[in-house]
């Protein structure tokens, strides 16, 4: 049996080491445990943060009324409505489909030009004369040379097609009178 003294005192080494890396943590452990405890158990001493908030002075400011209040438009500045008359358009085309949205400057419209069908956003040109403002449910605003008119958008002509054939592709779902 061979006797390594080197291994032994390493061995040792290690024993020490962790015995007291242990015996710190234990005790860091129970420190934290007794400030824990201390402060769940103190009542009759008030909480440092709550002393050093009550020694602060607050400067309370007056009442406002509500004709004071007023003046800071909390709700935005009101505008009175101009109403504008805006005139039907007598550009030789026709609404065939709208595509609104909530947002009237976001909406697609098709639109029936010399026999041809066509898509067209806001600010495209119609007949090159007459650029599109407004995409609305029931009509189109269009600006010619500064000038706003409308063009309807007359849906009450469409009706459901009750002969559907399969042979035709695209079907026909909606018939005009």
């Amino acid at each position: 049996m061979d006797f390594n003294l080197n291994a032994l005192l390493k061995k040792i080494n290690q024993f020490y080491l962790s015995a007291a890396i242990i015996t710190l943590l234990g005790l860091y452990l129970i420190w934290k445990l007794y400030l824990f405890t201390d402060f769940l158990f103190s009542y009759n001493q008030e909480p440092e943060f709550l002393v050093k908030a009550q020694s602060y002075q607050v400067k309370v400011a007056p009442r406002a009324t509500l004709p004071d209040l007023a003046i800071y438009n909390l709700f935005g500045v009101y505008h009175k409505a101009i109403k504008k008359t805006v005139k039907v358009s007598e550009l030789n085309v026709t609404v065939q489909g709208i595509f609104a949205s909530s947002d009237p400057k976001k909406g697609t419209v098709v639109i029936i030009t010399n026999g041809k069908t066509k898509l067209y956003l806001v600010g495209d040109k119609i007949k090159e004369v007459a650029v599109i403002e407004e995409i609305l449910d029931d009509k189109i605003i269009i600006d010619i040379d500064g000038v706003k008119e409308y063009i309807p958008y007359n849906n009450k002509n469409l009706e459901f097609s009750d002969n559907i054939d399969n042979q035709d592709f695209p079907p026909r779902i909606f018939k005009e009178e």
